[in-house]
């Protein structure tokens, strides 16, 4: 897999959320994450979350 994608699985992880969680904030409550589709699949691209992390615009589960 390409190291400069996450999955929605990594990025969970790395956020400390749900997969379903996650899910919802990128449809639902809290558009703007940038989702990429490959083969069907949700990747999110580390620079874009990583741009996202500095901005202080990434959500917690308390949020």
């Amino acid at each position: 897999m390409d190291p400069t994608l996450l999955s929605t699985r990594q990025l969970a992880k790395r956020w400390g959320v749900s997969e379903r969680w996650l899910w919802r904030a990128t449809h639902e409550v809290k558009p703007g994450i940038p989702v990429l589709r490959l083969m069907g699949l949700k990747r999110y691209r580390l620079a874009d979350i990583e741009r996202i992390e500095k901005e202080g615009q990434h959500v917690t589960r308390g949020e």
